[in-house]
């Protein structure tokens, strides 16, 4: 069977690893600023820093709300949070309420690096996505009509473009002190990042770049951004002005001490870093140039007195603590279409969204789109904050800041350890969040696909009728019945050395060891276990993965896609559409065209396949429509699957 696919590749679920990797792609915004959002938004937001809260529950009123009309989505009150976001009017679940532009944005691995080390190659080997608009090559607009591609800055031979607009955007706007940095750090030869600061110097460069940038233009009366330009799908985009950045919320331990707490700042590429901004802050005003660091400390919006309460800086290196504890605390993570970190951005307007582990809104981007005013310029992440399910008028507006497959002690420890808040959301007070699941618990396992596919004509729908209860979310992530917590913990122990072992034979190459391992690795799981349980499901997203890669069996590719699919659907079933749930049901939707394939070469009937494929594809598609748009090339090619499948049935 043709078909149009672009098979979601199933990731694991994040490990520790990678959240100290990404430690600042969650947001958090609990600080001095408040905004009302309308459908008639003002391009710049630029939003002054005050201590005199109303009374809670008062609506916030700055001066960028003057020109806000009735016909806001979102407004900004008090509460007892600082603030909190709540709907002005009722939502339908898909709706765009607010799309914004960074502040300032960096892939977290630009073309020229390997690694975390600058790359001597004149051509790394890297994928190619452009720095400014974050478009793939192959994507969109990245094939010219004079056949070039892609072109790297000759300069520091890090960051590639997709087209002249971009290049030369990025560098007046962020790239132009970033690029000195990668040009000075080459040639002194400063080795790998020996610490998460060293990690953070790009975002912190190009963040600093910009609010010089913006600041001067401001000085000089030049706009940095015209109203009627910034627009997208007929909505206007909200870009945040520097005092929107400065009022970032940071940890409070911060505020004890004026002085500098931890050890200085002092490794090479920091210190180049540190050299470099104080530079270029005195660049162009002679006046500033007998004090540099005041000069910085200035363009960063830090205070330089000894008012209590404030962000008071005497050293660039508590700027830079300052910065980067705004960016572990409010950045966020741009993903691609797979729903994988492909770097950050500062959106400030969006950081003003409080937690919750039972959302009503979900993130998506859009990346490398066309500008719909200027042509051949496109523009920056679009970061959309969107309703995934229906939200009446007076309802808080809340997104998740963690994994939500993950089990409720895992995520409070996150947020508490991040963001410095535990989390008293529905879903983390007992009996918050109720499934339905067959009384008989041996029925448990794939209950929830069953009832998804036959809710889109995968399955008649004259099966017999089974006794269903109410179980709580989190119980069946965790239950484990018949086992002590020392026999427990010898499972998991085991477990983790089969996982090891078969990382091991995936390095030496040997593919059928590293399956037969990992097969293991799940029947360990045995009846005891809940079929839901979270660490069953981190070891069958191993295991598909390795399959996957490694040519496994089409059978038991299915079989772990189908019960992972079921873990999602389950742990999600509060909010809707994950878009973790759209891109399984895409997977699985694939696997089983790869059966039918399969099968009718050898004259088998495939309509049980067909049909299963088809209910997939058509409740992917649901999803896929709010987590990632109808207009997502994602979302287009499960209408031509759908169309396909059905027309050979």
């Amino acid at each position: 069977m043709t078909m149009n696919m672009t098979t979601a590749v199933l990731r694991p679920p994040p490990s520790q690893d990678d959240s100290d990797q990404l430690h600042r792609v969650l947001t958090k915004h609990r600080n001095e600023v408040a905004m009302e959002y309308t459908s008639d938004l003002p391009a710049i937001c630029c939003i002054p820093i005050s201590n005199n809260l109303s009374t809670p529950g008062d609506e916030i009123q700055t001066d960028c709300t003057r020109d806000i009309n009735n016909g806001a989505s979102m407004v900004i009150r008090s509460g007892p949070h600082r603030f909190h976001a709540i709907a002005s009017r009722d939502i339908k679940a898909g709706a765009v309420i607010v799309q914004c532009l960074p502040f300032a944005h960096a892939l977290l691995v630009p073309p020229g690096m390997q690694g975390d080390e600058l790359s001597n190659d004149d051509d790394s080997g890297a994928p190619k996505r452009c720095t400014r608009c974050f478009v793939a090559a192959g994507d969109n607009h990245c094939l010219r009509e004079t056949g070039r591609l892609f072109g790297r800055c000759s300069k520091c031979k890090v960051v590639s473009y997709c087209s002249r607009s971009c290049q030369t955007e990025d560098w007046k706007e962020q790239h132009k002190l970033e690029c000195q940095y990668y040009v000075k750090r080459r040639k002194l030869s400063i080795g790998p990042h020996q610490c998460a600061e060293d990690a953070a110097i790009p975002i912190l460069l190009r963040t600093f770049n910009k609010l010089k940038f913006m600041r001067e233009s401001s000085l000089l009366d030049q706009p940095t951004v015209v109203r009627d330009d910034f627009i997208y799908q007929g909505e206007p985009i909200v870009s945040c002005g520097p005092a929107h950045f400065s009022s970032l919320s940071v940890s409070e331990e911060l505020f004890i001490s004026n002085t500098d707490l931890k050890v200085p700042l002092v490794t090479p590429a920091l210190s180049l870093a540190k050299e470099l901004m104080e530079s270029f802050a005195v660049r162009g005003n002679p006046s500033n140039k007998e004090n540099r660091t005041k000069a910085a400390i200035d363009i960063w919006g830090y205070s330089t007195s000894d008012k209590p309460n404030e962000k008071n800086c005497r050293t660039i290196d508590q700027a830079i603590r300052w910065a980067n504890n705004a960016f572990e605390k409010n950045n966020f993570g741009i993903v691609n279409v797979l729903h994988s970190s492909i770097g950050e951005g500062v959106y400030p307007c969006a950081a003003l969204l409080n937690h919750s582990c039972s959302p009503n809104c979900i993130l998506r981007y859009k990346l490398g789109m066309p500008h719909q005013q200027c042509e051949d310029q496109y523009y920056q992440p679009i970061l959309q904050i969107v309703a995934c399910k229906d939200i009446c008028a007076g309802d808080e507006l809340c997104h998740s800041y963690v994994d939500l497959t993950l089990p409720t002690e895992v995520r409070r420890s996150r947020l508490q350890e991040i963001h410095r808040f535990g989390c008293e959301c529905t879903r983390c007070a007992a009996g918050g969040c109720l499934v339905h699941l067959p009384k008989n618990r041996e029925d448990w396992a794939l209950w929830p696909l069953i009832c998804g596919l036959r809710a889109n004509g995968g399955f008649d729908n004259d099966e017999k009728s089974v006794s269903l209860i109410n179980v709580e979310i989190e119980n069946a992530m965790t239950c484990c019945r018949g086992l002590s917590e020392d026999e427990q913990s010898r499972i998991y122990r085991q477990s983790e050395l089969l996982q090891q072992k078969a990382t091991h034979s995936m390095i030496e190459d040997d593919a059928v060891n590293e399956l037969r391992c990992l097969k293991e690795a799940v029947s360990l799981y045995n009846t005891c276990w809940s079929p839901f349980h979270h660490k069953l499901y981190a070891v069958r997203s191993l295991y598909l993965t390795s399959l996957l890669g490694c040519g496994g069996e089409i059978e038991d590719s299915i079989e772990q896609c189908e019960h992972i699919v079921s873990y999602i659907a389950l742990v999600t079933s509060h909010m809707e559409s994950h878009p973790l749930l759209g891109l399984q049901l895409f997977t699985l939707g694939d696997l089983y065209v790869r059966a039918i394939d399969k099968y009718e070469s050898s004259g088998l009937s495939t309509l049980h396949y067909k049909l299963k494929a088809r209910a997939a594809f058509r409740w992917a598609k649901k999803v896929v429509a709010v987590s990632h748009g109808q207009d997502d090339p994602l979302f287009v090619n499960l209408k031509d699957n759908i169309a396909t499948i059905t027309k050979s049935m």
